[in-house]
């Protein structure tokens, strides 16, 4: 995800951001600054731990268990039959990691 975020800034051309994150928005600005650190003038991270080691035990545990088998699961759930109404997103346009690096 901090390689998107940097594929983002590239293809708006804007060439340093401060970045705001939370939970797993957090982890992506992370990543962001810690692989594209020139792209990254400032970093808000809130309430995502830098490391699993960083939860607590019981959200270890909870996560742990968090696998695809959960998909069809949230897929009965309201928003997950909402979901599959959803269009799925148009990528035209901005470039894909591959041609930007080869």
């Amino acid at each position: 995800m901090g390689d998107d975020i940097a594929a983002l800034l590239n293809y708006l051309e804007i060439p340093r951001a401060d970045l705001v994150g939370h939970s797993f928005g957090g982890a992506s600005a992370i990543r962001a600054g810690i692989r594209h650190p020139d792209k990254v003038r400032r970093l808000v991270v809130i309430s995502s731990p830098y490391a699993r080691s960083g939860w607590y035990p019981e959200e270890q545990k909870g996560m742990s268990q968090i696998s695809a088998s959960m998909a069809e699961n949230m897929m009965q759930t309201p928003t997950g039959k909402l979901s599959k109404q959803w269009p799925e997103p148009q990528r035209s346009g901005i470039p894909s990691m591959e041609s930007r690096t080869s």
